[in-house]
């Protein structure tokens, strides 16, 4: 195994039944079932980019060729949105 942490739980061993790291999966997952599986994002809900000026494909918005709302939080945004002073 390549990891190079330091007492690293990320291995076969504690993945195996019984061991720390399924152990805390496990855990986790009778506090939340849904803690591991993957939420849909509503197209429109906004986004929130910071460094990309929401001009390419990391920005939801920009993705879907919507441009930014009220609904975003971004910074320096370049894809639209009107910014009330």
């Amino acid at each position: 195994e390549a990891c190079l942490c330091l007492k690293c739980l990320n291995t076969s061993a504690e993945s195996n039944v019984g061991g720390k790291r399924n152990l805390a999966i496990q855990s986790c997952l009778e506090k939340r079932p849904d803690a591991f599986t993957k939420k849909p994002k509503e197209v429109g809900s906004g986004c929130a980019c910071k460094n990309n000026k929401c001009l390419k494909k990391y920005c939801d918005c920009f993705r879907f060729g919507l441009p930014c709302s009220e609904r975003c939080t971004c910074k320096e945004c370049e894809n639209g949105k009107v910014v009330e002073v």
